[in-house]
């Protein structure tokens, strides 16, 4: 195998990491010890994803990282070449760590900032278990790959309480289900200066609700490490009573002053002088004339009123001076033409006299058109019984228009509905309610249709809401 046309030396096989191979090799080049990390991609595509998420990888720099020193392309695989100190891969240390719980959550608090940069730089998407983390010889916790996608359940806060549970039990294992996680964290963390097993296992468990984030885990390892200051009252020195009456007494006396001291101010500037109250009297010389002036106003008003009133009425007596006039010249030429029966012959030697002409133009006398060659002439209907005919058609036509069938408005939808009610004169009113009828159709109403009311009554009904 080419390992960079031989600078790489294998020292140990290549071992399964996430999506990827791990193994450590020696630089023949620089004399140095170095970590190779290696993944197959077949598509070209892919290739070259992976290799810019390498790149901004290798731009970012902290201490609780493993630094990427170099990347190249040898086939179908992609190298990593990355810093390797002193240390082993916390797995092979997991059964051999003897740390105490202040410990466990000690390193788990140290590896919380480096998260939260790489979420600044976009790296969040890494796994922090412990196949993932490389264990210096100092105890040091370090990540080892920060650009390969791993599962939810591996990453961010859910992956931080994963790698507690491995700190606890020795294993590399993942639990199984939850009571399985709290059993081994109670009968863990029973040491904690912060707070007993039962908050300990509380703390860890809101890791999994969707609502507990980077800040919030943080916070209760803070917590736990923190020790408990017992709450002590304070003592009281001797005449510290007799200290409080005497500032409280002293206290009084000033507020009392204060206050006498606000009055006599309040005394003072609330004195109007001479002027302001000539002021005033002036002032209330000028009312008159505001009430005469209001009053012509008013005077005013009620004038123009009275006049358009006048007006108004006028106007409306013309016209019925005028209507009646023609209905009744309009009902007797209708009988005339209509009933001949009427007609009678006349004797051939009278000439029949001749019409006067109206004496006023507000009224119209009754009378049929004169034949313009015959003998016979009609003869008039009284004007009496023209004019008692006008008001029995005014009011059949006011009795049609003030009653009017109610519609049926049932299985009709509810604009439907509006407009059958308005168009028969009449107001509407709804409620929606629940039916076996499609939504907005009409399926109950309280006037029974046909029934004969007054234009303008108000008829009920009720729209489905829907089945």
């Amino acid at each position: 195998m080419d390992l960079f046309h031989n600078r790489y030396q294998l020292e140990h096989s290549w071992k399964r990491i996430n999506k990827g191979w791990f193994a450590t090799a020696k630089d023949t080049k620089l004399e140095r010890d170095v970590l190779l990390w290696r993944e197959d991609v077949a598509g070209q595509e892919e290739r070259e994803e992976l290799i810019r998420r390498l790149g901004n990888a290798a731009r970012f720099s902290q201490r609780s990282f493993v630094h990427i020193l170099d990347v190249s392309v040898a086939g179908n695989g992609v190298y990593a070449v990355l810093t390797k100190g002193k240390g082993l891969r916390l797995t092979e240390q997991l059964r051999h760590l003897k740390w105490s719980d202040q410990e466990i959550l000690q390193r788990l608090l140290e590896l919380i900032p480096a998260i939260r940069e790489a979420r600044r730089e976009r790296l969040q998407d890494f796994s922090v278990t412990a196949e993932n983390i490389w264990m210096d010889g100092a105890g040091k916790l370090r990540l080892i790959n920060s650009w390969t996608e791993a599962e939810k359940e591996q990453r961010d806060v859910y992956g931080l309480t994963m790698l507690l549970y491995q700190l606890c039990t020795g294993q590399e294992v993942l639990p199984g289900s939850i009571r399985e996680f709290n059993q081994a964290i109670s009968g863990r963390l029973t040491g904690l200066p912060g707070g007993d097993a039962q908050e300990a296992v509380d703390w860890a468990s809101s890791a999994f609700l969707p609502s507990c984030s980077l800040r919030d885990y943080e916070a209760g390892i803070v917590r736990l490490l923190a020790p408990t200051v017992p709450y002590a009252a304070p003592v009281k020195e001797p005449g510290a009573a007799a200290r409080s009456s005497a500032l409280r007494r002293k206290d009084n006396e000033d507020k009392e002053v204060t206050s006498q001291r606000r009055q006599q101010e309040v005394r003072v500037t609330t004195t109007p002088p001479r002027a302001y109250e000539d002021e005033q009297k002036d002032g209330r010389r000028l009312h008159p004339w505001i009430y005469f002036t209001l009053a012509i106003v008013f005077v005013g008003f009620l004038a123009v009123g009275g006049l358009w009133f006048v007006i108004r009425d006028r106007g409306a007596d013309e016209n019925d001076a005028v209507a009646p006039s023609t209905q009744a010249t309009a009902s007797a030429i209708s009988a005339n033409s209509a009933s001949p029966s009427e007609k009678t012959a006349s004797s051939p030697n009278k000439t029949p006299a001749p019409s006067k002409a109206p004496a006023s133009p507000g009224k119209t006398p009754v009378s049929s058109p004169v034949p313009s060659g015959g003998n016979v002439s009609a003869t008039p209907k009284p004007p009496s019984a023209a004019v008692q005919a006008t008001p029995s058609r005014n009011s059949d036509n006011a009795a049609a228009d003030t009653a009017n069938a109610v519609p049926d408005l049932v299985n009709h939808t509810l604009e439907e509905a509006s407009r059958m009610a308005l168009a028969s004169g009449l107001r509407y009113q709804y409620y929606v309610e629940a039916s076996e009828l499609p939504k907005d159709t009409v399926f109950k109403q309280d006037l029974v249709p046909g029934t004969v009311v007054s234009k303008g009554d108000t008829v009920i009904f009720w729209v489905s809401r829907g089945p």
